[in-house]
């Protein structure tokens, strides 16, 4: 049955043949070329649009503004001294660590813990009242 169907294409291969006859239409349009070159002479007006470029060339003096607009990219490299304001910003952790020498004030409050000591020793004052 797939035989069958090889056959039919080549039945659909002699319509391609019967497109190759529509070749000559083709050579029809191929006089069409000769209004192509009508088009041609159009070619001349695009040569007007080519004296419209000079009005491109002022354009182009337009992207001297946009030199302008790189001296702007100056400012952004005063963005940038910015940057170093980021690096005083590592100098506020640095007075995170003089907050981590606060931690040594707590270590003199564990000194205020040998004075619990010296009220270890009134307790024993409270012997001498047991004396009493």
């Amino acid at each position: 049955m797939h035989k069958g169907g090889h056959r039919e294409t080549e039945r659909h291969r002699g319509g391609h043949r019967e497109r190759g006859t529509g070749e000559d239409t083709k050579k029809q349009r191929g006089t069409g070329e000769d209004t192509e070159k009508q088009r041609g002479t159009g070619e001349d007006t695009e040569k007007q649009k080519c004296t419209g470029e000079d009005t491109k060339k002022q354009r182009g003096t337009g992207e001297d503004t946009k030199k302008q607009r790189g001296t702007g990219e100056d400012t952004k490299k005063q963005r940038g001294i910015g940057k170093d304001t980021e690096k005083h910003k590592c100098i506020r952790e640095d007075t995170e660590k003089q907050r981590g020498r606060g931690e040594d004030t707590e270590k003199q409050r564990g000194t205020g813990e040998d004075t619990e000591k010296q009220r270890g020793t009134g307790e024993d004052t409270k012997k001498q009242r047991g004396t009493g």
